[in-house]
């Protein structure tokens, strides 16, 4: 009946649930009767667990279960799984299961955390999908209230747009007042989108709108844009295929149009068949008209455009970008009056001839301004000509030299120009004589000559030009990589504030080796634009989660 066995000494009958005492060895051991297994919420009764509990404490067995005397049956080991998934479940101190996704937040903490991300971030994160679009778009248009969006790209994720000074996209706010549409745009399945994009937003109202270097602008293009145009004032296309149809395909739409420019885009547009007929159209609220054509103006198109200033006669202000002699002589037999010309002087067509040609315009209509842009062969023979550039020094607006230093016969010619505003030249040691001599710039371009030994001069050229020209609007470095951090601008501004009739403040942007010079209404203050990336090795949106989660509530 009795077996020895390896932990009593001794077998035990089948059914025996007893235990055998150590001293019996030799001795039979008395049946015990069996013990009722106890109910699971007696023997593992449900405990509450602390605020300040650690997760891995739920995880460790307790002092109960490691006692010898108690059998270790199957039925005993079910609530251990049982307690896991309670602790699992009740971690969170609002009885509410724990998230750990982003996207499991409701759209509140979303727009919280939001308000934490930097511009680098806050743009990534605004093309991940739709919702995080919508979610983003108003602390985007809260940071960038007057940027131009730049679409660039339907086919990827969500809509993409370009905020100027950064490298990264940003999505679109409703509030959009600058639209530029890129090349790329010109695709079938980027049409479709932008369509589907612009009639979501019906309350958007565009002022201006550039469309840059299309391949073509299609009928879609204006049906898409049909919703949004009714307030659009100003219309430029640079680079532009335009067709026969163009006023059909896109003109058509814009009802309040102020200002029209074709910028580079006629030349490559009709074939010698083909009508240009949007200049038969009438433009009811057309005021200002840009037309950049550097070959040869056709006769046909001479008399079409006639005909366009006769049906429009709104317009007041004409500009004309040409290279060609020609061109002026046939608008002038058409009685056609330029009242902005860009010309570009090349050796080709004669430094002397032009000249006189522009003295006999200016002549005639006093009111002429004039933009010179001389080619990188005309030194010698600009210099040799300076008495007739003299003659146009008061209708002289704009002028480009830049891809040789004025000489000092030359410096003092331009010194004489004081109704200049544009001025684009060569870094020379003559500037600060120019600086002093023409008190109405607005725009320098300085290109060239801006490394090594001269960093000193070009920090005194600055200085100079923000403060003893109270007009400056822009000042541009090309060809440079200076840094500009050591540069006092607090000081600079100090300075600029006390110009007389000057409310600008001097802004400086890295990256690009620029100074901007933007006017406020009452005040003066220092914006140094910093890098899009933060130098930190953390992301901002990992850090804003962090300190939403901890409590943090501070705004930025």
């Amino acid at each position: 009946m009795y077996r020895r066995c390896r932990y009593s000494g001794w077998r035990r009958p089948w059914g025996y649930m007893g235990y055998a005492s150590d001293d019996s060895f030799d001795e039979e051991v008395p049946v015990k009767k069996p013990r009722k297994p106890k109910s699971k919420k007696k023997v593992f009764p449900p405990r509450k667990p602390k605020a300040n509990a650690k997760v891995k404490e739920s995880n460790e067995a307790p002092e109960n279960e490691s006692n010898p005397d108690e059998p270790n049956t199957s039925t005993n080991a079910k609530p251990k799984v049982k307690r896991l998934k309670e602790s699992a479940t009740e971690s969170n101190p609002d009885g509410q299961p724990s998230k750990s996704n982003f996207m499991d937040m409701n759209d509140d903490c979303i727009r919280e955390i939001i308000t934490y991300l930097d511009a680098y971030d806050l743009c990534l994160l605004s093309t991940q999908c739709r919702r995080l679009r919508n979610l983003t778009q108003f602390e985007l248009f809260r940071r960038f209230p007057n940027e131009t969006a730049k679409i660039k790209e339907f086919e990827r994720n969500g809509y993409w747009f370009r905020y100027p000074g950064d490298n990264e996209f940003i999505v679109s706010f409703a509030q959009i007042k600058k639209l530029s549409i890129s090349n790329e745009v010109s695709t079938a399945q980027a049409i479709e989108g932008l369509k589907e994009f612009f009639y979501a937003k019906e309350q958007s109202h565009v002022e201006e709108i550039h469309f840059e270097g299309c391949r073509s602008i299609r009928p879609a293009h204006g049906m898409a844009l049909s919703k949004i145009v009714d307030e659009t004032k100003s219309v430029t296309f640079n680079r532009c295929k335009i067709l026969g149809e163009f006023y059909e395909t896109i003109l058509r739409y814009f009802t309040s149009m102020e200002n029209l420019v074709l910028r580079q885009s006629l030349e490559m547009t009709c074939g010698k068949d083909e009508q240009i007929n949007w200049l038969k159209q009438k433009y009811p609220n057309l005021k200002e008209f840009s037309w950049f054509f550097a070959e040869e103006l056709p006769l046909n198109y001479v008399v079409e455009l006639k005909m366009f200033f006769i049906q429009n006669p709104k317009i007041k202000h004409f500009s004309l970008y040409t290279k060609q002699i020609e061109t002026l002589q046939r608008l002038e037999k058409a009685d056609i009056r330029i009242t902005q010309l860009y010309f570009r002087i090349t050796r080709r067509g004669g430094v002397g001839q032009t000249l006189n040609y522009l003295k006999t315009m200016c002549r005639k209509d006093k009111s002429l301004r004039l933009h010179l842009i001389f080619e990188d062969n005309c030194r010698t023979e600009l210099t040799s000509h300076l008495k007739l550039f003299v003659e146009l020094n008061t209708n002289l607006r704009g002028l480009y030299l830049d891809k040789y230093p004025p000489a000092q016969s030359l410096t003092n010619a331009i010194a004489q120009c004081i109704h200049l505003k544009d001025l684009q030249v060569r870094h020379c040691k003559f500037i600060p004589q120019l600086i002093a001599a023409l008190p109405k710039l607005e725009n320098v371009y300085v290109a060239r000559g801006m490394v090594g030994p001269t960093y000193q001069q070009i920090l005194e050229m600055i200085n100079q030009f923000t403060t003893q020209a109270p007009k400056l609007k822009n000042l541009f470095f090309r060809n440079s990589y200076l840094s500009f951090r050591d540069f006092n601008f607090n000081r600079l501004n100090q300075q600029r504030s006390q110009l007389p009739g000057t409310f600008q403040h001097v802004q400086h942007q890295n990256n690009r080796c620029r100074i901007i010079v933007k006017p406020i209404a009452h005040r003066l203050a220092l914006h140094t634009l910093k890098p899009s990336k933060p130098p930190d090795h953390r992301s901002s949106v990992q850090l804003a989660v962090s300190c939403y989660l901890n409590g943090f509530n501070g705004k930025k």
